[in-house]
């Protein structure tokens, strides 16, 4: 059964440590990505030209689903996504639940979420 959780408890500053196998998917532009992003955290876009405060019309990434499976092979695996503030996390879990992803959670309020519940932040 598919879990799509609007956030994720993982994130409760008293649960920062939590079990090994969960991933972080941050999907965010890679621009914004390199501006700082989850400790370990990899980095598919759901869209392009969608960066924060951008003004571009956002394109979904129509390979969005098999990145993320070519990065990500064991679909049981708990799957963090978040973007900045939560709406592309949200289409992203969506999406991947939609393609067989079966432990799949949104951080409500995104890396701003993450880094006020004091996870590690770093730059690329």
């Amino acid at each position: 059964m598919t879990k799509l959780a609007l956030s994720c408890p993982c994130c409760a500053p008293n649960n920062l440590t939590f079990h090994r196998s969960v991933r972080f998917l941050d999907v965010r532009t890679a621009e914004e990505f390199a501006e700082g992003h989850a400790a370990n955290a990899i980095n598919v876009p759901v869209q392009f030209g969608a960066a924060h405060g951008s003004t571009a019309t956002p394109e979904p990434n129509s390979n969005f689903l098999s990145q993320v499976q070519e990065l990500v092979r064991d679909t049981d695996a708990p799957l963090v996504c978040h973007c900045l503030h939560g709406r592309r996390g949200a289409q992203a879990a969506e999406q991947l639940a939609a393609g067989g992803f079966k432990d799949v959670v949104n951080v409500q309020g995104g890396l701003t979420a993450l880094q006020q519940a004091g996870l590690p932040v770093e730059k690329s």
